[in-house]
């Protein structure tokens, strides 16, 4: 048999296991033995009282009885779908026909009563093991996804995403805001890096009056920030005038500290969806950036 520290090593914490089954006698056997292994358990008697206990404890997998009052096994497994935790049927329902409708409401498995409680550990310790290496795989699918549309030094949707975006947009996105900053190159290495602060806290300050026009915001070079918006000639002079009043107010801050503002430049306008791309990324008659 695994110990739970076996199957989670390296996790720091405790797997915990959801059992639903509307039999007392069972869960306090199921109960005793699982505790014994350094699981922690939760007890469900009632298909509602499971519900609530997944939105709020989230357990790492799921024993679930077939056969309870009100909503079957398969029934519910259907709504707990969803929550991506491992679903382990027990059931004394041994038929082909009963297998198979488990597995396909979303069962990982399925167990027969009666079961052997070693046979029993051993599934359940590699099921945990096989989601614990998923939700791996989906961390690091996350980051490297997270490294190639991000910009490291700001967090913004970097231009690669933004090449991806522009070719899923349809044509309500109408309009672009651009931020631009002054000539990098005659900065030191420190003035630049304060810019990418600056761009960072913007982006932040900003991100509010952009969302108001179902903007994204990307940084297009190290000194160049756009919005590609939804809006009309009107919300793009008002977008234009909140994003240059915070710009002024984190320039006064930094006046007050002793610091150089930051010179940058903003400008908003209505550009047809056919010119955006040429207009952003270059290669037509209207990449002014």
């Amino acid at each position: 048999m695994q110990r739970s520290e076996e199957v989670m090593k390296g996790t720091g914490r405790q797997p915990t296991i959801l059992v639903v089954d509307d039999e007392r006698s069972n869960l306090e056997i199921l109960r005793v033995f699982l505790s014994s292994l350094g699981y922690r358990v939760l007890l469900a008697d009632y298909p509602l009282d499971a519900v609530r206990m997944v939105h709020h404890d989230r357990p790492d997998i799921l024993l679930l009885d077939v056969m309870m009052p009100d909503v079957d096994g398969f029934a519910l497994a259907r709504v707990l779908g969803d929550f991506g935790i491992p679903i382990l049927f027990i059931s004394a329902k041994s038929q082909k026909e009963d297998i198979l409708l488990g597995l396909s409401s979303g069962g990982l498995d399925y167990i027969t009563k009666p079961f052997d409680l070693d046979i029993l550990s051993h599934k359940i310790a590699l099921h945990l093991e096989s989601a614990q290496q998923m939700r791996a795989l989906q961390r690091e699918n996350d980051q490297l996804k997270q490294r190639m549309y991000m910009d490291p030094e700001t967090g913004l949707f970097n231009r690669t995403y933004l090449e991806g975006v522009l070719g899923a947009l349809n044509e309500k996105y109408n309009a672009v805001l651009t931020l631009q900053l002054g000539n990098l190159e005659t900065h030191s290495e420190m003035e630049r890096e304060e810019h990418s602060g600056f761009l960072k806290e913007i982006g932040g300050l900003c991100s509010a009056h952009i969302k108001k026009h179902q903007g994204i915001l990307f940084r297009l070079s190290p000194d160049v920030c756009c919005a590609i918006l939804r809006t009309s000639r009107q919300g793009c002079e008002e977008l234009a005038v909140r994003v240059r009043a915070e710009i002024s107010q984190y320039n006064e801050s930094r006046l007050l500290a002793g610091l150089r503002p930051v010179e940058a430049s903003v400008e908003a306008k209505l550009i047809p969806y056919a010119s955006m791309r040429s207009f952003l990324l270059g290669g037509g008659s209207e990449a002014n950036i």
